[in-house]
């Protein structure tokens, strides 16, 4: 009888760790382009958080985590114009563990990518 318990139980304890060890997303992304102009346009990109989460911000010191990074792939006659530029400032606190200063948001931020079509 205990043998069986025993086996129920480990089961039981095997399924629900893996039902919990599913990987989170906890940012999800939207985007959308638009043209402003004739041969002016935007890429707008849209980072929903979860609660509880937050994603670094793009202008991270070297030797801390990874910052956000957008790359775009080379496009015939499309040319970027600046950098990628966030809707609001990241929020900014020292971080003990890395020993720096370290930036992000939380909840939503949408960053914006300028360009013009060259052809």
């Amino acid at each position: 009888m205990f043998k069986r318990f025993f086996a129920l139980f480990a089961t039981v304890l095997a399924i629900t760790f893996a039902a919990t060890a599913q990987i989170m997303t906890p940012v999800t992304w939207t985007s959308e382009m638009t043209m402003t102009g004739d041969d002016k346009g935007k890429i707008v990109v849209t980072a929903n958080i979860l609660d509880g989460w937050h994603m670094y911000a793009m202008d991270l010191p070297d030797g801390g985590p990874q910052s956000l990074e957008f790359t775009f792939p080379k496009l015939d006659g499309v040319k970027l114009e600046g950098k990628p530029t966030p809707s609001k400032a990241a929020h900014r606190q020292m971080d003990e563990m890395f020993g720096m200063e370290l930036a992000w948001w939380t909840q939503s931020v949408t960053i914006t990518q300028n360009f013009t079509a060259t052809k």
